[in-house]
């Protein structure tokens, strides 16, 4: 089964099918895998990991960020992409480490 061609990426998606379904699980769970129950909000456990570690969640949130982009890289993402991805790990990681403000950022 092949995924559907993206406009936004020149990716094989045939030859790589399987990095591709684990960047976008890993990608799902960081960032809105869990829902609340009856409210139809979700958030994932990028935010919930910065709150119960501080700085340390936001380091590990990077690291897992920095997982993402290699293998983007490797999987022959376009250098414009790969920069938007990295300005958006810089940001969520500089504001991530304020205290209340970064647990507030990443919540929303």
């Amino acid at each position: 089964m092949s995924l559907p061609p993206s406009k936004f990426s020149t990716i094989n998606s045939n030859r790589k099918a399987g990095a591709l379904k684990r960047l976008r699980t890993l990608s799902r769970i960081l960032d809105r895998g869990i829902v609340i129950p009856g409210t139809g909000i979700s958030l994932g456990l990028d935010p919930i990991i910065g709150l119960l570690l501080p700085v340390g969640g936001d380091i590990l949130g990077l690291l897992l960020s920095a997982y993402i982009v290699v293998e983007a890289l490797r999987l022959g993402a376009s250098t414009e992409i790969v920069a938007k991805m990295l300005l958006n790990i810089i940001l969520d990681t500089l504001i991530g480490v304020i205290p209340v403000l970064g647990d507030v950022f990443d919540f929303i």
